[in-house]
């Protein structure tokens, strides 16, 4: 297997919210980083729980905690992927708008005004983390909160929970689950996020870290 390294749906949030996170327009590529820690339960149509520990690794197939920090943009795109022993997989994604320490109400529309203080927020289940296109299910937050705070050097933390929901293309809902008990603890890796001001949703596309 090339270990360029797919890393399954590592962008798959920013995907969501975007539209585009492929070859062309994908951050930079990050480095390592120590062990991250994010954890959430969730229950209703759907669930389960993420328990996500380990390092960032560009190389490696793994679970991992992280937050990407975008300095250009001061955002974080902060990402939990759990993968099974099967290569399925169970990933959460918090984007927010500011880098800044705080609370943010998490909500489908985050962006509408200019002077909300939001975030935005995805509960992804993937099929096979190894696939360029994996079969996926993807539960966009509409309300709730994410809380941001500094933790050690170079570590975010904070807290989350809310409702997250999946719908169809004609905006139908498909499934609701309740998202609880959520945390993190993580490094921080500076990398550049590049996202369009496209809102389509998920096709199945992952992000692939360039080519060996």
């Amino acid at each position: 297997m090339n270990t360029s390294k797919i890393l399954g749906a590592l962008c798959l949030g920013l995907i969501a919210s975007t539209g585009a996170c492929n070859e062309n327009s994908s951050p930079t590529q990050p480095t390592t980083a120590t062990s991250g820690t994010l954890r959430a339960t969730y229950s209703g149509d759907l669930s389960g729980s993420v328990d996500a520990e380990g390092a960032f690794d560009p190389q490696t197939i793994q679970t991992f905690g992280v937050a990407f920090h975008d300095p250009q943009r001061a955002m974080y795109e902060i990402v939990g992927l759990e993968v099974a022993n099967d290569f399925s997989g169970e990933e959460i994604v918090l984007l927010t708008e500011s880098a800044s320490a705080g609370t943010y109400s998490l909500s489908s529309d985050c962006g509408a005004s200019a002077s909300d203080l939001c975030a935005q927020a995805f509960l992804v289940t993937i099929d096979d983390v190894r696939l360029q296109n994996p079969a996926i299910r993807q539960l966009r937050f509409d309300s709730g909160t994410v809380t941001l705070q500094a933790g050690a050097a170079q570590r975010v933390t904070g807290t989350f929970g809310g409702t997250a929901l999946e719908t169809n293309t004609a905006g139908d809902t498909l499934a609701t689950v309740a998202v609880s008990d959520g945390s993190y603890d993580v490094p921080i890796v500076e990398a550049q996020i590049t996202p369009t001001t496209s809102l389509s949703p998920v096709n199945g596309a992952v992000l692939r870290w360039p080519r060996d």
